[in-house]
């Protein structure tokens, strides 16, 4: 019997009070292939017993970290994510679980790399094999980060976490981790639409390598601008990251950090809000009203009156 099946193993993993809702774990389920669900079961417990064997929970008194990304699809969102844990001056994250559905997990996966044999490249192009195999483990890898999130969470870890911070359970999660007294650092990262494009692109015919559902790369990148207001009324250490082009890295417009709004760049921080705008007139258009920029800002400067400043 699988863990999907087991009636105990739901009720401790999926069921009890955790940072992801049961909901959100049952849905990955929902779309896991039953076939690939013990190969899932499998993966889970080796990638768990390899991430925290050298990780140790955070001691009474020490102040906890989340870190994790936001954005659309192909913004840069990864190679951020990268350079803050290894260059980013914070110790704590050398004791930081990570939990990162398509690099942290996919790529250790062996219900994955099974669907990737040198037969299936041959078979259907090594662009098309990885697709699928990304399309068909991608629920699986969602599963896994999820349980992972809920260990780490539940034992008071420092988190790490690579995600598109789009869903519905964005506001419920961070609120969370900030009652259990998590300091919540946020990297959120945009770019032009054809940049994105362009990096999708150059992963597949540059790198052989698809992390991208089409479907997601347009819901995704429009629920991004939405969940702004989100980011700036629960993170604690917000910073902008502006991409200008696919083949440069982002630039740091912009941080927000103990009731200061510090400018690191003007014309990445420009930049950044005009897409912004965009897209909020780009959804007006469509029926959803989302507030201005400015007016998010302030959701941050309101909640340390009267002491925020721009500087």
């Amino acid at each position: 019997m699988n863990i999907f099946d087991n009636a105990n193993f739901l009720k401790k993993f999926y069921l009890e009070p955790g940072l992801v809702p049961p909901f959100v774990v049952q849905d990955w389920i929902g779309k896991c292939e039953d076939g690939l669900k013990e190969g899932v079961e499998r993966d889970f417990i080796r990638i768990r017993d390899e991430l925290f064997l050298d990780k140790r929970p955070c001691s009474n008194g020490d102040k906890k970290l989340y870190t994790a990304t936001a954005g659309g699809p192909c913004s840069g969102k990864s190679t951020e994510l990268d350079y803050e844990i290894y260059e980013g001056n914070d110790p704590r994250y050398q004791n930081s679980l990570i939990a990162d559905p398509d690099r942290y997990v996919m790529e250790y996966m062996f219900t994955y790399r099974n669907l990737l044999r040198a037969y299936d490249k041959a078979r259907l192009g090594v662009a098309d094999a990885s697709k699928q195999a990304y399309d068909r483990t991608r629920p699986g890898s969602n599963i896994i980060v999820n349980l992972l999130l809920n260990k780490a969470f539940n034992g008071g870890y420092n988190i790490v976490h690579g995600t598109t911070m789009t869903n519905d359970a964005v506001d419920s999660m961070l609120e969370k981790l900030g009652n259990k007294g998590y300091e919540r650092r946020l990297l959120l990262c945009y770019a032009d639409d054809e940049t994105r494009v362009q990096a999708g692109e150059k992963r597949i015919t540059s790198e052989c390598h698809y992390q991208v559902d089409p479907s997601d790369f347009v819901t995704k990148g429009g629920a991004y601008p939405q969940k702004h207001g989100v980011y700036f009324n629960r993170g604690d250490d917000i910073r902008l990251m502006w991409k200008n082009a696919v083949n440069e890295r982002a630039v740091k417009a912009a941080q927000y950090v103990g009731g200061l709004i510090i400018v690191h760049d003007e014309e990445a921080y420009a930049a950044y809000i005009r897409k912004y705008e965009a897209d909020r007139k780009k959804l007006g258009s469509a029926g959803t009203t989302i507030p201005s920029f400015s007016d998010v800002e302030q959701v941050y400067v309101n909640r340390f009156k009267p002491s925020a400043l721009r500087m």
